[in-house]
């Protein structure tokens, strides 16, 4: 029979001080992120069905590949 404990090892004083930081620090790049995400959203959304044909894509695949390469897909 195995034995396994789910418990967390105890963190020391400097761990612990700099948790809310290193997560303010995240969600600052996931805002970040999500704005120029934003930005390139509106910029496909406010070219012409023309210009997009002219680069080879429509305005879902645009859109499309925007979100995939936010998502790390």
């Amino acid at each position: 029979m195995a034995h396994v404990s789910t418990a967390l090892a105890p963190a020391n004083l400097l761990e612990t001080l700099a948790r809310p930081f290193i997560a303010l620090g995240n969600t600052l790049t996931k805002v970040a992120e999500a704005n120029s995400m934003a930005q390139e959203a509106n910029r496909i959304a406010e070219m012409s069905d023309e210009a997009l044909a002219a680069q080879g894509v429509t305005r879902e695949q645009a859109i499309q590949d925007i979100f995939k390469a936010y998502a790390h897909i």
